[in-house]
């Protein structure tokens, strides 16, 4: 089997009593693959499917051999989605704070001295819980550890949070307060703390929305040279081999993936190269928007 590889086999997933994934059969083994599609195609369902979050209806899927259903808390622990909205995944005053967190996590992936926190279902989660358990869908098991303290002081010599930051070069300061970062700076320091966890599949969920063209562009650049950036000798964190997948809007970074497939209303309609790819979104798009007021 490839080093990466997501595989779908007539995966589907209901809500409501009405499908709105799949079905989907399809082996993804590229490094930086891209989900184009429009509001509702079933990019974030599928993503959150991937990591757990979203139980398939029917079929299956598994990450890296291991199996969504089968082994949720094996997938939690070497996959991570980062949100759109970084607020959402920052709750630390300090850039330093919030990396300490995602490297304490770590820290207990390793060791497994400690009990993980098993997510559930969030429709069977209690209301006034739901939205802080949202905030930290990012990371995994980085949201019971902010709200619990369960996961205590780092014990290992490993990398400091400024480390962290010059390895990924990001040219910030650990000790800045996160109130002071922009929209693209905040960003560049949420996906930070994800990959701190040392995933081995990093799912991004509209990344560059709300960003300017620069911030768009940086985003897309940091991203697409994440899995060289980690392969280097010096840096002393991450997982080697990193696979990324991006649900996005903006066809510059998925011009740079390896693969782009195309959904549309929960069915895969399209699986090329980049460029193939987002000719048929767009075709796509321009032959629905007439629709879009109806």
């Amino acid at each position: 089997m490839a080093k990466h590889s997501i595989k779908l086999d007539e995966l589907t997933v209901h809500a409501d009593g009405k499908v709105i994934l799949g079905p989907l059969s399809v082996e993804l083994t590229e490094p930086r693959i891209a989900l184009l599609g429009a509001n509702g195609s079933g990019k974030s369902t599928l993503l959150r499917t991937l990591c757990t979050l979203t139980v398939p209806t029917g079929g299956s899927a598994s990450v890296h051999a291991v199996d969504v259903r089968e082994k949720p808390r094996q997938i939690r622990e070497s996959t991570a989605l980062a949100l759109s909205d970084p607020n959402a995944q920052l709750l630390l005053p300090t850039i330093g704070e919030d990396l300490a967190l995602s490297l304490k996590v770590a820290t207990r992936r390793r060791s497994r001295s400690m009990q993980s926190k098993t997510f559930h279902d969030p429709e069977h989660t209690p209301r006034l819980q739901r939205p802080r358990w949202r905030t930290r869908l990012a990371a995994g098991t980085r949201t019971a550890s902010a709200l619990d303290g369960s996961v205590g002081p780092r014990t290992d010599p490993g990398p400091e949070p400024q480390e962290i930051l010059d390895a990924l070069g990001i040219p910030l300061d650990a000790s800045r307060a996160i109130s002071t970062l922009s929209g693209g700076q905040r960003q560049l320091v949420a996906l930070a703390s994800v990959i701190a966890t040392s995933p081995q599949l990093l799912l991004c969920d509209e990344p560059t929305t709300s960003l300017d063209v620069g911030w768009r562009r940086e985003i897309t650049r940091f991203l697409m040279g994440l899995a060289d950036t980690l392969d280097r000798p010096a840096v002393p964190f991450g997982p080697r081999n990193i696979q990324v997948v991006v649900a996005t809007h903006d066809l510059e970074l998925a011009a740079q993936c390896d693969r782009a497939l195309v959904l549309h209303e929960g069915q895969l309609v399209c699986d090329a190269a980049p460029n193939k790819a987002i000719a048929y979104y767009q075709q796509l798009t321009a032959g629905t928007a007439s629709t879009l007021w109806a």
